[in-house]
């Protein structure tokens, strides 16, 4: 065999190996993908739920009096009946109204209540960027022991996130097979707290019938699933938020 006729052969070879390494780099992107999002088969479920948004960094806004409160409420009664601990970070100068959560059957003994100190300095109160910082230092100490299947942050005021703590969060929550939820007020035609949000999700209430309200919810973006779809609470409830 001449050195001219193992020329066709050689070509082959090399046209199946390149098409080789080409499927063996895409399948290795591909997981590395799912590791980034913790996208598996589960979390293609379009619903509000502790298992369709495990793994990750979850941001649920409104504006004015809006149902944010009551579905971050709808969250912990669900991992409550999953037999997961939930904490719930509340800001200095505002906070959920207990009686409130205990009608909807959450267990408020087993809901971890986390408040930041308030630090003064003679007769000055801290800034609200310190706010932020003990708020994120909270989540990260919260995410990082790993005893935590939900975790809810509410932010104060203009809410803003450096890339740095949002990876840290991210990664913790994604390893720890755990849904951070911050809460923040804004508009519906606002960005994201940041690139490493999974989803974020609009909050709405519809009045229904004196002071009962049908809550429901507006994704405007989704790594997991395309944005765009709605998620409606199963059942009226009182317009306490």
């Amino acid at each position: 065999m001449t050195l001219r006729s193992l020329r066709p052969l050689r070509l082959n070879i090399f046209f199946e190996m390149s098409i080789a390494i080409k499927q063996s780099i895409l399948c290795d992107l591909q997981h590395q993908k799912q590791r980034l999002y913790g996208i598996t088969q589960k979390s293609y479920r379009k619903e509000w739920s502790l298992q369709a948004l495990s793994g990750g960094l979850i941001e649920l806004s409104g504006e004015g009096a809006t149902a944010r409160l009551t579905m971050a409420a709808k969250l912990v009664l669900d991992a409550q009946l999953q037999n997961e601990i939930s904490a719930w970070i509340v800001r200095r100068d505002t906070s959920f109204f207990p009686p409130d959560l205990d009608a909807m059957g959450i267990d408020l003994n087993a809901l971890v209540v986390v408040r930041p100190p308030v630090k003064e300095r003679g007769n000055l109160t801290v800034s609200k960027s310190n706010d932020f910082r003990l708020i994120f230092r909270a989540a990260e100490q919260l995410l990082r022991s790993g005893a935590f299947g939900l975790v809810v942050m509410d932010l104060p005021g203009k809410s803003w996130m450096p890339d740095s703590v949002q990876m840290r969060l991210a990664t913790l929550a994604r390893r720890n097979d755990a849904v951070l939820l911050c809460l923040t007020e804004k508009s519906s035609v606002s960005p994201s707290l940041g690139s490493l949000v999974l989803l974020h999700a609009f909050a709405e209430r519809k009045r229904i019938e004196n002071d009962h309200f049908l809550c429901e919810l507006r994704v405007l973006k989704d790594k997991r699933r395309r944005p765009g779809w709605n998620y409606t609470a199963s059942s009226t409830i009182f317009g306490w938020l």
